[in-house]
């Protein structure tokens, strides 16, 4: 078994845009300012049919690896995490192959609490990693996804990778 290590990076609108959109209100212009509420309109605009709006609660493992991913074709992903910051293992797809993992794309995201990221159909990803308390972060993609959109791939199993997250 080899381990890979991934350097967590701080997430940016530039370094994310392979995987899909990163959203930060603190990075935009509200569409309206008052003193009661400041409101961002369509920072992201989806083609979504029958929207889901779920949660995940992600729990510390002691190091934080990762080696299990999923994807989804038909969809985009939203994940907003709402508690504290949470660490995304994501890649691209293989350019002859969806199905496979672009083993070189393998990245790790540091995604604070109130900011969110829309993946693209196809992107490789899994639940969120914490590193110390757990984390609450909601998850909105079609509603049919988990049942008949969910394709799984073990780097661990098939190329004897666990990717191992320093720097969080």
């Amino acid at each position: 078994m080899r381990e890979r290590t991934l350097n967590v990076s701080d997430i940016t609108v530039e370094d994310f845009k392979d995987y899909g959109l990163y959203l930060d209100p603190e990075k935009a212009q509200p569409d309206h300012e008052s003193e009661q509420f400041n409101f961002w309109n369509k920072l992201a605009v989806l083609p979504l049919k029958s929207a889901s709006f779920c949660i995940v609660e992600s729990y510390p493992q002691g190091a934080i690896e990762s080696s299990t991913f999923e994807q989804h074709g038909n969809t985009h992903e939203v994940l907003i995490p709402t508690e504290g910051e949470i660490v995304l293992v994501i890649a691209l797809p293989d350019r002859k192959d969806k199905a496979r993992i672009d083993m070189e794309s393998v990245r790790a995201f540091r995604l604070p609490a109130g900011k969110a990221v829309a993946l693209k159909p196809f992107v490789w990803h899994y639940a969120p990693l914490v590193k110390d308390r757990p984390v609450k972060t909601f998850v909105v993609f079609e509603e049919q996804t988990p049942e008949d959109d969910m394709h799984m791939r073990y780097t661990d199993k098939e190329q004897e990778v666990i990717f191992k997250v320093e720097g969080v």
